[in-house]
């Protein structure tokens, strides 16, 4: 046993799995207290065959009938805390292992002491464990069942019905089983119970379909309750949720359907009577206006939506001053419906619901504030939000029979809106309002909706015209002579498909005598809008003696015999006529007469109808010629034709034919091009494209614009076919594409590296024609450098590789270019950055890198040469690991070479003197001389300065100091490597250039050439390096001290402000500012008008791109506020709020450690 409890004891994963495997014999043994406790440390191990086996054991302990109940209760504090953790593993058998753990437990201590534990878990913020508790419980009770005295329920139902709100739905599902097992053991009063509680009409709902279907069973509570049979639960009538003052009989059955009432139907109607007095109505909605502040928890604005319903329920919308105060509250309920939480909109958009029933008309004054505010949660992307708004308007709809004429503009204008998903919802609630309400409320608006119904028969919104067809059927039955002007307005495709939309509802009845109830317009589709009237220009055949639909053959005669309804099936069988027509020029408008047309028509049937109701319309044939629609001979005539047969069922539906032009205007080219389909938009491209060998310059203009905006369209076979077009029109019309070309280049870069092989290909094609045209003079290859080279960094590695190899090609024809040495040192540079932070991750970075530089070299040596002499050590090591550079190229400018040994000796020169100290430059920039030359040249150095002065600096040549030579050759002896085994040779370095520009020579050198210094210094500077940056820093802060405070800032204000310096020149010139500014003595020192230039120039720093720069700035301000005090607040105040904070902070952070010392 004690090796046992060593190996649960152990931190070693198989040594545990090993106890727990053999730990099952000794449970019975005495000690068990000291496995029970080894078996609980085993459950925070990380394998789940440790878990799992810790958890069947603990079990079987706690099974065991010889551990007393009382040793077991006093170990449950000890086993709770890592028992709830495993109720919520991700693993399934683990949780199922410790819900086994847990039911022992129950079983042995008693349901009661579990509870209070598991009630705290219904708040637990891992869902699992909130399932779990649930699933336990209800095991519990399902053992328990036969013995009910053994189950406690104390606080239970509260914490199942708090759970049923809850996000997750196996949670809900599991409270759902809670309350099932429950109503088995309490029967009746549990719904009593339920319905007392003032839950959703959704959760009562789903309750009473889950209990309703089940006998109460008998319980034995109490002896008064026993005596008395017990009613099914179909006879307890929960709170009614229909309309007052409507009888039931007169509700439509498809809102009876859906009407929350779970009563059995009663032959009076119910109408609820107000439990309330008014002073009480209006204490109750002071409540709720309360509970809706917007400081309140999103909870207890749920409760409140929820008691405004209960209310509502309860009769308080008959109380005079309900809408008084709900007039009060209106606004508020409108921002819950936009709240973030879709608990809170689903809660409101219910409370709308349940007052627009309840009120009725009443609810009109205040239709356009909810309407507006549901319209703008119906186009959400959270679902359960949308659809919770679109159920509400509806509701809203249906809650009157007149209508509410304020909400019409509300739907007209959503109906014009460009969010597809508004637009369709707004002409679905028009429908419905057409349908529903009385057409006195649309008095104002039938001519705007006359209006309206063609753009939106025409949208680009498929959803949307299917819509709007019904849309236009539900107009027809409240002005059909209106609506007979609108379909005369519409194009011959529009009107046909409204017509069929029309025709595919089922037959309506023999009367046309409008339905008593409107309500079920919607519900009932054959009675959607009633019978086709006589005043439509159009009449559809009778279905008893002809087929449905009219029949199309190649030949057909219009006087052959018809055939049985019986015999032929209904559609239409559709051949086309070999008669090609001119092509249109617009995708869904004919805007001219053609001269091929063709007969529909519409009603053959002689014998049942008069000669005067027969209507032939002629219509503009489609693009690729119609088909004439004539009577279809007998089956028996048609069957011995399979090849017409077989023609017909190969031919194309004319609907999709009159949507394809063979060709375009070009002042449609641009809006079709943009179109929302990306179909339509790649027809375009393709007709463009084929146009473009023979297009004129005005026209290709807009080709070269179309094709620059669809190169990067979001589906592929548009940008390729935008990018073939580019292909085309560039060696073509090259000065039409350079205005653009400068945007499009990254894009075509992009495009190298698509997954889709074709784009890649095209991509490939509209460079090499790019790169074609330089060479034969289309575009000036210096000038496309120039457009490249700046943004060569900028995107994956792979792109970078493209993009040099496209530099590789252009170089030969830029000598512009690469003669200029200002352009061609940005290029190198760019290369050595390439190559220290490409090279890790990409091998082909160092091979392409050399191919431009060797091309470089190459074309352009003397240029080269010149930029290497202008390029640190640091930058030079990158670039040596490309190409072989020849020693006399990376001689620097402050590298002169030595004069020649005169042969002549001056008479004052004594012969024995040492070599002329000017050799030490030599040793400190030559890349031969070791560590230990340069330290010990250094210390010479600094010991001749100390002794002779200054002196011993100046030039065998010249006999005088090269001020810029000495400075830069030591900044870069201290750039030249970062590693620790250069940090003795950097500080020696830094007391060096210390000590020389500490010199009386250099501060009269200093007075007049400071800036051209600084500026030399600040060229070194590079945002790869920090330690770089530090030395930068420091070089120049030592070259300024030579001069006054108030020179220094001047220099280093004007050099903030100058546009062209780049980010880390700015940022080092901040620094040194603010050095500068905590080293003025008083701010009398500065002349009039010096700190306001201070400050504006340091506060247009603030909004610079690099945060470096923003965060010097602001320390720059900080300092000022200390040198100016109250002359610094109006600049203070003239930023904006959140720097205003932020520099207000950084000052208390100051201030507070400027007390502490």
């Amino acid at each position: 046993m004690e090796r046992v409890l060593s190996a649960l004891r152990s931190t070693e994963t198989k040594t545990r799995l090993m106890g727990v495997n053999y730990v099952e014999t000794f449970l019975d043994e005495e000690g068990w207290e000291e496995i029970l406790t080894a078996l609980v440390g085993c459950l925070s191990d990380n394998n789940a065959k440790v878990t799992q086996g810790s958890l069947r054991m603990l079990a079987k302990l706690i099974q065991s009938p010889s551990k007393p109940t009382e040793h077991i209760r006093g170990f449950f504090t000890l086993l709770w805390g890592p028992l709830k953790e495993k109720l919520g593993d991700s693993k399934a058998p683990i949780r199922e292992a410790a819900t086994d753990v847990l039911l022992c437990l129950i079983e042995k201590i008693g349901m009661a002491c579990v509870l209070d534990r598991l009630r705290f878990c219904a708040g637990h913020k891992n869902w699992r464990i909130r399932e779990q508790v649930l699933v336990c419980i209800f095991m519990a009770m399902e053992r328990f069942r036969a013995e009910p005295q053994r189950i406690c329920q104390d606080g239970l139902l509260e914490m199942a019905l708090k759970l049923l709100e809850d996000s997750t739905k196996d949670v809900r599902d599991a409270s759902l089983n809670v309350i099932h097992v429950l109503y088995g053991i309490r029967g009746e009063s549990l719904l009593l119970e339920l319905q007392s509680k003032n839950l959703r009409p959704a959760h009562m709902r789903l309750l009473m379909g889950r209990l309703g279907g089940e006998e109460a069973p008998v319980t034995s509570a109490s002896s008064s309750t026993s005596s008395q049979p017990k009613r099914p639960v179909a006879t307890i009538r929960p709170p009614s949720y229909s309309l007052p003052g409507i009888p039931v009989a007169a509700t439509s059955p498809a809102k009876a359907k859906r009407s929350v009432s779970f009563s059995p139907p009663r032959s009076a109607p119910v109408v609820p009577v107000c439990a309330y007095t008014d002073k009480e109505v209006q204490q109750q909605m002071t409540i709720v206006l309360d509970g809706l502040a917007e400081n309140q928890e999103w909870t207890t604005r749920v409760k409140s939506l929820q008691h405004l319903q209960s209310l509502v329920e309860k009769g308080a919308t008959q109380s005079a001053v309900f809408a008084t105060s709900l007039k009060a509250m209106r606004d508020r309920i409108c921002d819950q419906v936009g709240d973030l939480r879709s608990t809170v909109t689903r809660e409101a958009c219910s409370t709308i619901s349940s007052m627009a029933k309840a009120l009725g008309d009443a609810f009109h004054p205040f239709v356009d504030s909810f309407i507006a505010a549901l319209l703008k949660s119906v186009s959400v992307t959270i679902q359960i939000v949308a659809v919770s708004a679109d159920s509400c308007v509806k509701n809203i709809i249906q809650s009157t029979d007149n209508g509410y004429p304020k909400a019409v503009p509300k739907f007209i204008d959503g109906a014009r809106t460009k969010n597809n998903s508004i637009r369709l919802h707004c002409v679905e609630y028009l429908t419905l309002a057409w349908s529903t309400w009385d057409p006195m409320a649309f008095d104002r608006h039938t001519e705007t909706m006359a209006i309206l119904l063609p753009s939106i028969i025409g949208d680009a919104h498929a959803d949307v015209r299917a819509a709007a067809r019904k849309c236009f059927w539900a107009f027809h039955a409240a002005h059909p002579q209106r609506a007979n002007q609108v379909l005369d307005e519409l194009d011959a495709s529009s009107r046909r498909r409204v017509v069929d939309e029309m025709a595919t509802a089922p037959a309506a009845p023999a009367s046309n005598a409008r339905p008593a109830s409107r309500k079920n317009a919607l519900d009932a589709p054959s009675a959607a809008v009633g019978p086709i009237p006589s005043t439509v220009k159009t009449a559809l055949p009778q279905p008893a003696v002809v087929p449905l639909g009219p029949r199309r053959v190649f030949n057909g005669s219009e006087h052959e015999a018809h055939a049985s309804s019986s015999q032929v099936p209904s559609g239409p069988l559709r051949v086309p006529i070999p008669v090609r027509k001119q092509p249109r020029t617009d995708d869904r408008v004919d805007e001219a007469p053609r001269r091929n047309q063709a007969l529909r028509v519409l009603n053959t049937n002689t014998s049942s109808v008069s000669t005067a109701s027969h209507y032939v319309e002629v219509a503009p044939t489609p693009t690729y010629g119609g088909p004439l629609r004539v009577e279809v001979a007998p089956v028996s005539s048609r069957s011995t034709h399979p090849e017409s047969t077989r023609r017909r069922a190969s031919a194309t539906d004319d609907n999709q034919r009159d949507d394809r032009p063979s060709s375009l205007s070009s002042e449609l080219w641009e809006k079709r091009a943009d179109d929302a389909m990306w179909s339509i938009r790649l027809e375009t491209v393709d007709h463009l494209l084929r146009m473009a060998p023979s297009v004129m310059p005005p026209d290709a203009a807009k080709m070269v614009k179309i094709a620059m905006a669809r190169i990067g369209d979001s589906h592929f076979r548009v940008a390729q076919s935008a990018m073939k077009l580019l292909s085309l029109l560039v060696p073509t019309h090259p000065s039409l594409v350079l205005p653009y070309l400068k945007t499009a280049l990254p894009k075509v870069f992009a495009k190298l590296v698509d997954p889709k092989e074709g784009v890649r290909e095209q991509a490939t094609l509209v460079l090499e024609a790019i790169v074609a045209s330089s060479q034969q003079g289309g575009y000036d290859a210096s000038t496309l450098l120039s457009w490249i080279v700046p943004s060569m960094l900028d995107g994956p590695v792979k792109v970078k590789l493209l993009v040099y190899n496209c530099i590789l090609q252009l170089l030969p024809s830029a000598p512009e270019f690469g003669n200029a040495p200002g352009p061609l040192r940005a290029l190198v540079l760019k290369l050595a950055d390439s190559i220290e932070n490409d090279q890790a991750s990409e091998r082909g970075t160092v091979t392409v890198v050399t191919n431009v530089l060797e091309k470089i070299c190459e074309l352009y040596d003397a240029s080269f040469s010149m930029v290497l002499q202008q390029l640190s050590p640091y930058k030079l090591g990158h670039i040596q690991k490309c190409i072989n550079v020849p020693a006399p190229k990376l001689k620097r400018k402050h590298e002169k070479p030595a004069p020649p040994p005169s042969m002549l000796t001056s008479p004052n020169q004594p012969q024995d003197a040492e070599p002329g100290t000017h050799d030490w430059l030599a040793v400190l920039c030559g890349n031969n001389a070791s560590r230990e030359d340069k330290l010990s040249a250094m210390d010479k150095i600094m010991k001749d300065i100390r002794t002779q002065g200054a002196s011993v600096l100046c030039s065998p040549v010249t006999n005088a100091i090269e001020w810029p030579r000495i400075v830069l050759a030591l900044l870069d002896l201290a750039l030249d490597n970062d590693s620790n085994e250069y940090k003795i040779l950097q500080t020696k370095v830094m007391q060096t250039a210390a000590l020389i520009l500490a010199t009386p020579e250099y501060a009269s050198y200093a007075a007049t050439s400071v800036e051209s210094l600084v500026l030399q210094l600040l060229s070194r500077a590079s945002s790869n390096s920090v330690l770089g940056l530090y030395f930068v820093e420091k070089f120049v802060a030592l070259a300024i001290t030579a001069v006054s405070n108030i020179a220094s800032i001047r220099l280093l204000v004007a050099l903030t402000k100058s546009s062209p310096q780049e980010d880390v020149h700015v940022q080092i010139a901040l620094k040194v500012l603010k050095t500068a500014i905590d080293a003025i003595a008083s701010f009398d020192a500065l002349h009039v008008g010096e700190f306001d230039w201070i400050a504006s120039a340091v506060v247009q720093t603030l909004c610079h791109a690099n945060s470096g720069v923003r965060k010097n700035a602001v320390n720059c301000l900080v300092s000022l506020y200390f040198l100016g005090g109250s002359n610094f607040v109006p600049h203070l105040h003239a930023l904006p709020p959140h720097y205003q904070k932020l520099v207000s902070l950084y000052i208390e952070k100051a201030q507070v450690a400027t007390t502490q010392r």
